[in-house]
């Protein structure tokens, strides 16, 4: 009997680094974040011989310290017919607001990709965080004058405990002697298992159920103790915001240190990639990433480019591609994703253009390159905005505002597009409809639906707070 071939994952290339270890659908966020530190060694070769190998090298101790103390791993016998998984290290420089690297960091994964489902993982499943919420809860302690202060876990992944027998080799720089004919039994997660996000957050979710935090229901990665004072946690796999009342504040920050090794960043000022200004005298959070728009224009060599009043110019006809016009040397979709970034984090005024552009990421053409080089352009004299959030005082309320166009695409599909406010504007979105509409009527209804599920996911996470309000929802036709 012929063996059916073991299916392996469309971006896997014979290379082993960062940018293949990642879950397809994140690889445009992990290229956002990665993308810039060009002087990031891409291999443990070429992390202890550059001219930062000691750092390097006290990075890859420091971790692999961290893994023995937590006792992830056991010296066995390797098993019979076990598959043995490979590992890679991913090296980062973290940064701070101002760009300074505050720390060099190594990351130990395994090639997970080469695991068998139903053998070696079966459930992979973990929620993820959704934006709004964090920008709601920002809000919603600048308004009331909560604390809001940021915490790191340190190994993250390390704490989940798997249930299957996973076996690896000795990974590069293992310090101890490696006896023949014996392997590395994992006992707890390493980065890049397919099961070890879902087993983290299992981890964590124990942990909090302890102190009395039980997960939203709009948002299981925003955790909410309503027992006592008010004290909410937006999680983001190892950073967590903790908001809330002074007191109730500080006491998770002693029970959490007394199960994870935490580091205490204090009072938030920049968290994911976002510089976070706060006004109390106002009550108000300012959210800005000109640091990250900087890093955009100098990837792409924009960074002494003229800039313009507006994203778009309505002279440039965006349609598909021809032969005879198409630019392949130019990275498109890495161009997009990581303006999609930027978009859905602080820069709602760039949403419809991003929506645009995301049609042509298969065969841009040269009238789709400037177009982008345009927007960069728009960057280029708008990198100071902020956004602006809470200083609504006593008068929450919930407001949407839902538009569309009609047929004005090159496909004859319209594109909607909407904005909640809730002490600020906490959801935004613009999207090209599935199908025509057969008049403008039909358009707009498409586009009011849509915000209208969103506001009702927004009345639910209010619920999660005890807040409850009624809703209005706006069109222009």
């Amino acid at each position: 009997m012929d063996t059916v071939p073991e299916k392996a994952p469309r971006d896997i290339t014979s290379k082993i680094d960062s940018s293949n270890i990642i879950n397809e659908k994140r690889q445009r966020f992990a290229k956002a974040a990665a993308l810039f530190n060009t002087n990031t060694p891409k291999t443990y070769l070429e992390a202890i011989s550059s001219s930062f190998s000691e750092d390097w090298k006290r990075a890859i101790d420091d971790k692999i310290a961290s893994i023995e103390e937590n006792q992830v791993w056991l010296p066995v016998p390797i098993p019979n017919g076990a598959n043995l998984l490979g590992s890679t290290w991913v090296f980062r420089l973290k940064e701070n607001e101002s760009g300074t690297i505050i720390r060099h960091k190594a990351r130990l994964c395994v090639q997970g990709f080469s695991q068998i489902e139903g053998v070696y993982y079966n459930d992979t499943y973990t929620p993820t965080e959704r934006l709004a919420s964090l920008r709601f809860l920002l809000s919603y302690c600048a308004n009331y004058n909560h604390e809001l202060q940021q915490m790191d876990v340190r190994t993250t992944f390390l704490h989940g405990v798997t249930k299957e027998d996973v076996f690896m080799k000795y990974p590069q720089g293992y310090p101890h002697k490696k006896e023949p004919g014996t392997c590395l039994k994992l006992v707890k997660c390493l980065y890049r298992l397919k099961q070890s996000p879902r087993c983290w957050y299992q981890k964590l979710s124990e942990v909090f159920s302890s102190f009395d935090f039980k997960p939203c229901w709009a948002n299981p990665c925003l955790f909410i103790n309503k027992a006592s004072s008010f004290c909410a946690i937006y999680v983001h796999v190892d950073d967590m915001l903790i908001g809330g009342v002074k007191e109730a504040v500080e006491s998770f920050k002693i029970n959490i240190k007394e199960i994870f090794k935490m580091d205490d960043i204090g009072d938030v000022s920049y968290l994911l990639g976002i510089k976070i200004r706060r006004n109390r005298r106002n009550g108000t959070i300012l959210l800005s990433q000109k640091l990250y728009i900087d890093k955009i224009l100098k990837e792409f060599g924009m960074e002494n480019c003229k800039s313009v009043s507006t994203p778009m110019d309505p002279n440039f006809k965006l349609v598909p591609s021809t032969d005879s016009n198409q630019d392949l040397s130019f990275s498109f979709r890495k161009a997009v994703g990581l303006l999609s970034y930027l978009t859905s984090c602080s820069r709602p005024d760039l949403t419809y253009d991003t929506s645009i552009l995301s049609q042509f990421l298969e065969q841009p053409s040269v009238i789709h390159v400037a177009a982008f080089k345009r927007v960069l352009c728009y960057l280029q004299g708008t990198r100071s905005l902020e956004l602006s959030l809470g200083g609504f005082q006593d008068s929450l309320n919930i407001l949407g505002y839902s538009n569309s166009d009609w047929g004005n695409n090159f496909d004859g599909c319209s594109f909607s597009g909407y904005g909640i406010l809730c002490g600020g504007l906490v959801m935004w979105k613009s999207k090209k409809q599935p199908s025509v509409a057969l008049s403008s009527t039909e358009a707009e209804l498409r586009s009011m639906t849509k915000c209208a599920q969103d506001i009702l996911w927004v009345r639910k996470l209010l619920s999660d707070f005890g807040i409850s309000l009624n809703s209005h929802l706006c069109c222009d036709n």
